[in-house]
């Protein structure tokens, strides 16, 4: 019997998502929809305004559904300049109520969605953090975001944060090559 990978258990929860295409290597699935067809818990974050501006937006404007994970537990992360780092399973436990934006590669001025206005949502489950949003196609970094999706050319996803400061928030190992986090003060954002 074949022992089942991390890798091999992301790929089976990322296939289960109906109607999406997958780039595994990244952990990323997507698909384009229109406003009428956004999954019910996107639906608040895009009537903005009063009844007259609720009606008047188009309901065929399209999105880019985006599935995916931001952190994987217990898994070394890229080398980070000498040192690799480790996320434990409930390190986020005292961030999930944060307002998070989900940017191109963490940058502030390039918002795709947001936690506040729930066009993003994130939350841990046994594999990492998972992060489902609702992107508008309106925005052109959106849609160069979809080309290069499509095209197999983001290959990965990441977050930003400050770790704990408290003892045992941070453990780093004896000879300083591997940083293990138990508790992040802040989540900032997830690219």
């Amino acid at each position: 019997m074949k022992m089942e990978t991390k890798k091999d258990i992301i790929e089976e929860r990322l296939d289960e998502v109906p109607n999406m295409s997958c780039n595994l290597a990244s952990k990323v699935c997507y698909r384009i929809e229109t406003r009428s067809n956004l999954p019910k818990r996107f639906m608040s974050a895009f009537e903005v305004g009063g009844e007259e501006s609720k009606t008047s937006m188009n309901s065929e404007e399209e999105f880019l559904l985006i599935e995916g994970y931001a952190a994987v537990f217990e898994k070394h992360s890229h080398d980070m300049g000498g040192w690799k780092e480790i996320v434990s399973r409930d390190a986020f436990r005292d961030v999930m109520d944060d307002d998070v934006a989900f940017v191109v590669n963490h940058d502030g001025n390039l918002v795709l969605s947001r936690s506040k206005n729930g066009s993003l949502f994130y939350t841990p489950d046994s594999i990492g953090l998972k992060i489902s949003a609702a992107v508008p196609l309106s925005l052109s970094y959106s849609r160069d975001l979809h080309s290069q999706l499509k095209h197999g050319l983001i290959d990965g996803m990441s977050f930003s944060f400050w770790a704990g400061e408290e003892e045992g928030d941070v453990e780093w190992n004896e000879d300083m090559t591997e940083r293990r986090i138990n508790r992040f003060s802040q989540l900032i954002d997830v690219a």
